[in-house]
């Protein structure tokens, strides 16, 4: 009896995929209605306050501490696991760095090519502008990018989501689904392939780990990058020479070639570091893929 009820709890672990997808819709609602009060003041007093950095992810954390609310208060996710902040070891910790340092590499010539063929129109540059400006609003932009944005999308992301996921789902489902629904919340086609892209290699930092401490460092590099970049000791053309958005150049090759060395030797040390362990899931009897979208999953 005590496993099947084991068995069952897995297999309902809150929250199912249609749970996931109206916690990012309300999780994106929460953000465009915590907006207004700064929207009208900005209205009024011409502050300028609904692009400033600091004041998008002082929004963020709200929207997202909601979210987290909500989800505990439907389906009670063990909080513990949620916040799931297990040490990892510094061979792991360097493993990421290289893998997400190649990552960054690739997925910005992954950039260029999406503008390449879907070019950003000028509001959609003026906010990427806005954001990581390193001349106006620089330690705004390092606490909206590199600190509030990683530790509030790897809590819901990785920590209730993909948790959640790895037990209801096959992994591979997992996987794509959590990061889909990651790049999806970007809501523009400009991110969507870089951020869907980064959530397979964090799903398997979490997977590998059990821990948010791999993917919160991967995401913040990822992040710093986009704000600091202009500031590297070297300029190399399509990744962090002139104005991105100006003109779409391709990155050189041999530098294309840097980023599949050193992801390939990151995901390789990574395996090394945490072969012991192996993939840390703990799947139902039942694994199954998402349902077909005939209505939202039963709260467990």
């Amino acid at each position: 009896m005590t496993a099947i009820t084991v068995s069952m709890s897995r297999s309902n672990e809150y929250p199912g995929f249609w749970h996931a997808v109206l916690l990012c819709v309300v999780f994106v609602t929460l953000q465009l209605l915590l907006i207004i009060p700064f929207a009208v003041l900005d209205g009024v007093f011409k502050l300028g306050l609904v692009t400033h950095p600091a004041v998008l992810g002082v929004i963020n954390l709200g929207a997202c501490a909601l979210v987290l609310g909500l989800g505990w208060l439907i389906g009670k996710p063990p909080m513990a696991q949620v916040c799931a902040l297990r040490r990892v070891s510094a061979p792991v910790i360097g493993s990421v760095v290289v893998a997400g340092t190649g990552a960054n590499i690739l997925l910005s010539e992954v950039d260029n090519l999406v503008r390449f063929i879907l070019p950003a129109p000028e509001w959609i540059v003026r906010i990427f502008t806005e954001l990581s400006a390193p001349s106006k609003n620089l330690w705004a932009s390092v606490f909206l990018l590199v600190i509030v944005a990683p530790v509030t999308e790897e809590l819901m992301f990785r920590g209730l989501i993909l948790r959640a996921f790895l037990r209801r789902f096959k992994i591979g489902a997992a996987f794509l689904w959590s990061s889909f629904l990651f790049g999806l919340v970007h809501l523009n086609p400009w991110q969507f392939v870089s951020a869907m892209a980064l959530g397979l290699l964090f799903a398997w930092w979490y997977a590998r780990t059990r821990s948010l401490v791999p993917s919160l460092i991967g995401h913040a590099l990822a992040n710093a990058m986009v704000v600091g970049n202009s500031w590297l000791p070297f300029k190399i053309r399509g990744f962090n020479a002139g104005d991105p958005f100006a003109s779409v150049e391709l990155q050189p090759a041999w530098f294309d070639g840097l980023g599949v060395l050193l992801l390939g030797t990151g995901l390789w040390l990574f395996h090394r570091a945490t072969r012991a362990a192996g993939l840390l899931v703990e799947p139902s009897t039942e694994q199954k893929s998402p349902p077909a979208p005939s209505g939202p999953d039963a709260p467990s």
